[in-house]
């Protein structure tokens, strides 16, 4: 029989033992393995990953070459590798399909495998990550004009954030607090492959938080990695060499990263009530210390098209503010709202609810938000800036200690402050 002639199934099964008994794609093939096999045409109308199954639709495995279902498992086998099944967080999952396609599927070729015509590549977005590969791909799309504000500068202080029923960027009204763009990808429809070669569905719910699987796999892939390396007599293909640095990465807590900023930020008074311990033993009474908690914290947030596309970190963001002025660490928190320009403020206090409703939708500055801090909100004590950090216009550094909260992969040099790299997951 021939191979073309096999059951779909039969087929796939077939590739994965090539994929492992291959030393160059030992890595492949050992992930491939831990993935239950699982035709549903309903799901995908090529394949699709999420974390524990592989899916299929046979019309697609029948219709491919030896060569390029080798390539097309691998692919699948790369979105996992590369946690883009627990990285869209609310993205539009079509196009954060394209955008994962783009980034991982040079590294296949490069690897020497093959994969169906017309797939996603491109010089354009060499070395960038899925996350900024989407914040751009977003960037490309025709933007439309900017909602219409009350006042010309665009400022909004009304102490308990904008009135309801602000608008997107799409201009539509949003009047139930629902966030635009955090679209499903999981159980019940059908897996989006815009780039042809297999698509990454969301990883179940049922089997744990996303920062569990997330830790699962990089489990597998070290493994995967350990048996590569010894097919390869301890040498590693080219292609892993940036995973392992990515897996090697020092893990740090945003967090509590955040926290200690603001923490830092705080005033500290002199107090007879708490003596200065270290001068005790030698017979002087000195005062010490205390920290006061911040008055005011400026946060600045990019309104950018791409905030619109990851809804989870401005919610896992918004629920930090919360705590700061629930624990009593900040007094107020002046929040600016900047794409190109300042598009809002909003103000919040100990005891209010925060509920942040960006404003904007077009491009990347940052120098409008710290000139808005300097000249309108000179008593804050440090600026937070929640950003993608897909600009180039930083402006002057402020006076102020600057923190900048960056989601996504992208990482230019920063010409002042500290980085936090904020994982709504972790």
């Amino acid at each position: 029989m021939r191979v073309q002639d096999l059951p779909a199934a039969a087929r796939i099964t077939r590739a994965r033992s090539q994929l492992v008994t291959n030393p160059a794609y030992a890595f492949f093939g050992t992930l491939a393995l831990s993935l239950r096999i699982v035709e549903a045409p309903d799901r995908t109308d090529t394949m699709a990953v999420d974390g524990t199954s592989l899916f299929y639709a046979p019309a697609f495995v029948e219709s491919l070459s030896e060569a390029h279902l080798l390539g097309v498992v691998a692919h699948e086998v790369m979105h996992l590798a590369t946690l883009h099944h627990v990285r869209r967080a609310g993205r539009d999952p079509a196009d954060w399909n394209r955008a994962c396609d783009f980034a991982i599927n040079p590294g296949l070729r490069a690897a020497g495998l093959s994969l169906p015509p017309g797939g996603c590549e491109s010089a354009d977005f060499a070395g960038m990550g899925a996350e900024a590969i989407f914040a751009e791909l977003q960037r490309r799309k025709p933007q439309s004009p900017p909602p219409a504000q009350d006042d010309q500068d665009g400022d909004q202080d009304d102490s308990g954030g904008p009135e309801a029923g602000a608008r997107g960027p799409d201009g539509d009204q949003d009047a139930d607090g629902a966030e635009q763009g955090d679209q499903p990808a999981g159980a019940g429809a059908v897996s989006p492959d815009p780039g042809g070669c297999g698509g990454v569905i969301d990883a179940p719910t049922d089997a744990g938080t996303m920062a569990e699987q997330a830790a699962e796999m990089e489990s597998r892939v070290r493994q995967a990695i350990s048996v590569a390396r010894a097919a390869q007599a301890g040498n590693l293909p080219g292609f892993l060499a940036g995973l392992v640095d990515q897996l090697n990465a020092p893990r740090v807590n945003w967090r509590d990263e955040l926290a200690a900023f603001i923490d830092d930020a705080a005033t500290r008074t002199a107090s007879w009530a708490r003596p200065n311990k270290r001068f005790l033993a030698s017979g002087f009474f000195l005062p010490g210390s205390i920290a006061d908690s911040v008055s005011c914290i400026g946060v600045a947030v990019d309104t950018s098209g791409s905030i619109y596309g990851a809804p989870k970190v401005l919610e896992a963001f918004r629920d930090e503010i919360q705590g700061m002025l629930d624990s009593g660490r900040v007094e107020r928190v002046h929040i600016v709202h900047c794409d190109q320009s300042v598009q809002g403020v909003q103000d919040f206090a100990a005891g209010d609810v925060v509920d942040l409703r960006p404003l904007g939708g077009g491009g990347t500055a940052f120098s409008p938000a710290f000139r808005h801090f300097a000249e309108q909100a000179p008593d804050v004590a440090a600026i937070v800036y929640l950003t993608d950090l897909e600009c180039c216009d930083f402006g002057s550094e402020p006076d102020v200690p600057v923190l900048w909260a960056a989601w996504g992969r992208y990482r230019p040099a920063l010409p002042f402050g500290r980085l936090i790299p904020v994982d709504p997951h972790a």
